[in-house]
């Protein structure tokens, strides 16, 4: 007897928790970003699309989506960032190698400074994510020309 009543509440609870995953799964949608995970509440009940993995979306994909892109519009923002953060750290890098110099250390300080400031420029929605690239681009080329001209002082010496 203590079976059976044992084997009809592990039924109730299976059912039962197979009626809340439904109805979790038909109103809400997990969104994988680079940023990590999203719960992203449905317009309408359904099972389509429950997962999304939106980590290799491009700018056509998003526009597809627009309800999942709005969501994810400060996740676009953080993966900028971290595309930036990486590449400026790979190109910083490879600029400044072997080059341990006071000059180039204040060229650092004053790019880091005002890469700052368009990050924050961005995250503010100042300028647009083109005008931020074009400018990071300025800033690139002005470092370089900067570190170029210490370089060759260095060599005429």
């Amino acid at each position: 007897m203590f079976k059976m009543i044992k084997l009809f509440f592990k039924f109730v609870f299976f059912v039962i928790f197979l009626i809340v995953t439904l109805i979790v799964a038909g109103n809400f949608q997990i969104i994988h970003s680079k940023s990590g995970f999203h719960i992203l509440e449905r317009e309408s009940w359904g099972f389509s699309n429950f997962y999304v993995n939106t980590t290799d979306w491009n700018a056509i994909d998003f526009a597809k989506h627009p309800r999942i892109a709005g969501k994810l519009v400060k996740d676009r923002f953080e993966a900028v960032f971290q595309d930036t953060s990486d590449t400026v750290k790979q190109w910083w890098n490879g600029v400044s190698k072997d080059h341990n110099l006071p000059e180039i250390e204040k060229i650092k300080s004053e790019f880091d400074k005002t890469l700052s400031d368009l990050n924050r420029r961005l995250n503010k929605e100042d300028i647009d994510l083109d005008t931020y690239k074009k400018k990071l681009k300025e800033l690139k080329k002005a470092t370089e020309k900067k570190i170029d001209a210490i370089l060759e002082a260095l060599e005429e010496k």
